[in-house]
């Protein structure tokens, strides 16, 4: 082969070119997809093997195997395998709120520790000493009861054929609102998943079966003597569901950050009370002893401050955009209104009241609702 096309023993970045890969180029050749002289290089970052093009090498653009696209070098090869994705998803379910079982371990305070947070090395190396302790393939990495912590001595390995059993005893025992879970009672299908079914014991004497979501999420928290005072009302399993689905939407602008409204609340600090959070039938209680009607929604007094009985009332969707962040308001002889309120007054639409009222020496001022200062950084976090 003519010397300008010649690369071996050439070395480029952690790349060094070892000969040419003919057994490549013929697979290629058979399938079509063979483009220029294939060279089989060994990369000195980490001793692996990569078979690349004649113009990748010399072009710049493969510079090594793969192995510095991660910033961890020493889990290169290994970010495929169970054990590296065993260790992340212990760590998805203790720091991530997105992630579905956050709610089951680290809302619960459950963490790993350091030895394990920061060095996948020492988890890997515990992990295969367990299997090969007692003689497992693979398995599945298990909290062993009352333990908030993920760390040598409080996890075992289960097989995987059993592993789903431990998730008959997470709960049991645990109270929510009025409910105490007494004993699993059975798998169920919901919509195409399964389930868990949980027996549970009220204060008020009565047993009732909750499934596992609604305890964990605090949608259940009694057997429903929670709204015996308001058994009169025909309207009331109408009531519970539109409350239900009240809450449900300011839990998504306060927690969730692949809301779109996210970024008006819960970036820019406005949370859910504790009373609330963690009781929904406490919520929707609240609402029916404070003028709750069908048609009306929920607004907070002070709209920098969260959710909360005290900061909280019920009105008309048309008085509820008087406090938007967006609304324009203009004061004009003394009187300050938002450019709706404005336009019904002088019998216009908005932007042509805006255009009178400017051109007769109206100015357009901050909101009156709230303090200046936090109307400007409200407004740029939304923008953000």
């Amino acid at each position: 082969m003519g010397a300008p096309y010649d690369l071996t023993g050439k070395r480029f970045g952690d790349l060094e070119v070892i000969c040419l890969d003919t057994e490549e180029m013929e697979r290629r050749k058979k399938i079509g997809k063979c483009f220029g002289l294939y060279w089989k290089c060994k990369c000195h970052a980490c001793g692996g093997y990569k078979t690349t093009t004649s113009g990748k090498l010399v072009s710049g653009s493969t510079k090594n195997c793969g192995c510095k696209r991660g910033s961890n070098l020493i889990t290169h090869n290994k970010s495929k395998t169970r054990e590296y994705q065993m260790w992340e998803d212990i760590k998805q379910k203790c720091y991530n709120p997105k992630n579905k079982s956050y709610k089951s371990f680290g809302a619960q305070g459950i963490t790993v520790c350091d030895e394990w947070k920061n060095d996948f090395e020492k988890f890997f190396v515990w992990y295969k000493e367990e299997c090969k302790r007692n003689k497992r393939g693979d398995s599945i990495i298990v909290l062993k009861r009352n333990r908030y912590v993920f760390s040598p001595d409080n996890c075992y390995l289960e097989p995987l054929r059993k592993a789903s059993r431990e998730a008959e005893y997470v709960l049991l025992n645990k109270r929510f609102g009025k409910l105490t879970v007494t004993n699993f009672h059975k798998r169920i299908m919901f919509f195409g998943k399964e389930m868990l079914v949980w027996n549970c014991h009220c204060d008020c004497g009565n047993d009732i079966k909750v499934l596992e979501p609604n305890l964990i999420k605090h949608h259940v928290t009694s057997c429903g003597c929670n709204f015996d005072k308001y058994k009169d009302d025909k309207f009331l399993e109408i009531k519970k569901k539109r409350l239900s689905s009240i809450f449900r939407g300011m839990y998504s602008r306060c927690y969730d950050q692949s809301s779109d409204h996210y970024i008006y609340y819960g970036s820019a600090g406005i949370t859910i009370c504790d009373e609330w959070l963690y009781d929904g039938e406490k919520f929707i209680t609240w609402a029916l002893d404070n003028g709750y009607e069908i048609g009306l929604s929920i607004e907070r007094k002070d709209i920098t401050k969260g959710y909360s009985p005290e900061n909280c009332e019920w009105i008309a969707k048309e008085a509820q955009a008087r406090n938007k962040s967006s609304n324009v308001f203009i004061k004009f002889k003394n009187e300050v209104h938002y450019l709706a309120e404005w336009g019904e007054k002088l019998n216009m639409d908005g932007q042509a009241a805006k255009k009178y009222l400017l051109e007769h020496g109206g100015r357009i001022v901050d909101n009156p609702n709230i303090d200046n200062r936090e109307m400007i950084e409200f407004n740029v976090k939304g923008k953000k």
